[in-house]
């Protein structure tokens, strides 16, 4: 959806300082010695650990200055090849770089190379990284990727604002991929914004890498099995053989069908992400068409912040925020904002809670809503509909929900329900094609003061699997979930904060209960219609061992979620229903052994 006109993503690396232990006299230079350039590479970039890489230019090599010209607009700007101010981790040289303005620029290609290339295909790389040494924290680094001939060139441009002293630089490939074709980049350029005198800056170690790391299971599994991902500064969280998703800048950027695409070939949110995104929705008539506006009011720039909080084979939590700012050194804690709490299930339900602070002196929105996009490149076959429209009970009458269908055989399916308990909230659709987006966009009332919250949820599934009635269960048992029959236990949470007597936190899917005597009893009812891999969460239970049953049978698959409160899912519930219970007791405590 549109976002601020300027996006810069402020991700968080660890801070990695290589330090060589001093050791004497000969044992020191034979180790020196033994290490190759690739090694000091390895050591000094802990991102190198694949050993897929390709050096651009590390400058122990004098024919990588090839590579390097100066545009000098200022008549003070030169580059040239510098022995002694390079990193001392990986050989010492670099490139001296001298600039009289913010218009000088290094350029870096390979048109009149003879014994050094610039790689130009760099898709088998997650990021480009390199390392510069700054003489203040004034400065920023201007760097512009450019890709195709001459006449066709297209490129992208970042600016990182720089540290006195060596910065470690890192672009994601996978985002540069986004705006011009990585399979044939041309040229790099480098310049310096905050030059008023003539300022130096060293330049090294120009470098490729493959950057993938499995932070939880293994992402080529196909038996549905939660895994996570790092790829560059991307983090990918799936279940193998079903879906995959790609948080970047703080948003789903990807999303991947894996049961049709295993090779992760078709992006089915490409030009556009996911969300739930917050937008300015300017008219909702049925008679004038509807407009959305992003946020730009709020700030020149979109500072963007992702973590994971949580992380189990049960599910996965994820945080994002963006925060509106005018400059990229604004870290005022009173700045609007826009957060989201994602928790992700293997059976692909994703429940989202979502908030809109909005603050800027002379500007309201007229009216917000929650958009869900995916490309229009995919043939989805869109619908929307509420629960009004289907003659369900009034008090149903709040959800609201929307889904894309690609009707192929196993095609990807795509289910949005909004739920609002104290007002009827509507559901549009809006097609953009001009940036190949399906849109589908819940609204309600503007709230009362500055910020407003949201609690929905998104299915992702193969179509073959929902007919158009199990999209209507779906969304009624999503929007408004099944009363529990509760036998021993009490609500874990303020009903007025589960919003239903049903104990039912919308934002992450659970049933949220509280033990009594060291037990939890309840019945999931006898119903015509499925019910959809309900989730349980009991608090209170942190420093207990635990024990589920259903149906009077062992129940292995629970585990915590960071506070230590027991979570877990039942995947299939037959229609006749089923008794859950659970146990508590404290563990027994350790013996020691004497001697």
């Amino acid at each position: 959806m549109p976002t601020s006109s300027t996006l810069r993503a402020l991700c968080l690396f660890p801070v990695v300082l290589v330090a060589g232990c001093e050791t004497l006299g000969k044992a020191r230079n034979d180790q020196e010695a033994a290490f190759t350039q690739s090694d000091r590479l390895m050591t000094a970039y802990p991102e190198l650990k694949s050993g897929r890489f390709a050096v651009i230019a590390d400058f122990e090599d004098p024919a990588h200055m090839e590579l390097f010209e100066v545009i000098d607009v200022s008549d003070r700007a030169y580059c040239r090849l510098d022995e002694r101010n390079g990193r001392p981790e990986t050989g010492g040289h670099a490139l001296r770089f001298r600039a009289g303005s913010s218009a000088d620029t290094v350029v870096v290609r390979s048109d009149h190379a003879t014994n050094w290339y610039m790689k130009r295909d760099w898709r088998p790389y997650d990021l480009l990284l390199t390392s510069l040494n700054s003489p203040s924290k004034d400065l920023s680094l201007r760097m512009l990727i450019g890709a195709g001939p001459p006449d066709e060139r297209v490129a992208v441009e970042s600016t990182i604002k720089l540290d006195e002293g060596w910065n470690v630089i890192r672009l994601d490939l996978a985002e540069i991929g986004d705006h011009i074709p990585i399979d044939d980049v041309r040229e790099i350029r480098l310049s310096l914004d905050g030059v008023s005198e003539p300022e130096t800056v060293f330049i090294d170690d120009i470098l490729l890498t493959g950057y993938r790391i499995d932070l939880m299971g293994n992402a080529k599994n196909t038996s549905g099995e939660l895994y996570v991902q790092q790829v560059g500064r991307r983090w990918k969280i799936g279940a193998g053989g079903r879906f995959e998703i790609a948080f970047g800048n703080g948003q789903i950027v990807e999303w991947y069908h894996l049961r049709s695409d295993p090779y992760r070939l078709r992006n089915l949110v490409a030009n556009t992400v996911l969300g739930p995104t917050p937008v300015v929705v300017a008219s909702v008539h049925p008679e004038v068409e509807t407009t959305v506006r992003d946020f730009s009011a709020l700030g020149r720039v979109v500072l963007a912040t992702q973590r994971i909080v949580e992380l189990s084979s049960l599910r996965v939590v994820m945080e994002c925020e963006w925060r509106f700012a005018e400059s990229a050194e604004d870290a005022s804690p009173d700045l609007p904002a826009q957060r989201w709490r994602y928790t992700i299930y293997p059976t692909g339900q994703i429940y989202v809670g979502v908030e809109s602070v909005t603050r800027a002196e002379g500007w309201s929105p007229p009216r917000l809503g929650l958009a869900v996009s995916v490309s229009s490149e995919t043939p989805f076959e869109a619908h929307t509909n509420s629960a009004a429209q289907l003659g369900v009970p009034e008090p149903l009458r709040h959800v609201v929900y929307a889904s894309a269908r690609d009707p192929r055989k196993d095609g990807a399916m795509l289910l949005f329900i909004m739920s609002d308990s104290q007002a009827t909230p509507e559901m549009m659709q809006q097609e953009d094609q001009a940036d190949g987006r399906l849109s589908f966009i819940a609204t309600g009332p503007l709230p009362d003061g500055e910020s407003q919250a949201w609690a929905c949820s998104i299915v992702l599934a193969a179509s073959e699997d929902v007919s158009e009635e199990d999209l209507a269960e779906r969304a009624l048992e999503y929007g408004d979930p099944s009363a529990l029959e509760l036998e021993v236990g009490t609500a874990g949470a303020p009903a007025e904060e589960q919003g239903s007597s049903t104990f039912f936190d919308a934002s992450s899917g659970c049933y949220v209960l509280r033990p009594e005597r060291g037990q939890v009893r309840f019945r999931l009812s006898e119903r015509e219609a499925p019910r959809f891999s309900p989730v349980f969460r009991l608090v209170d239970a942190a420093e207990l061992d635990a024990w589920v049953y259903v149906n009077n049978l062992v129940f292995d698959a629970a585990g915590r979620d960071a506070q230590g409160n027991l979570i877990f899912q039942v995947p299939e519930v037959p229609k006749e229903g089923a008794v859950v219970e659970v146990i508590l007791r404290r563990p027994a405590p350790s013996e020691t052994l004497g001697t």
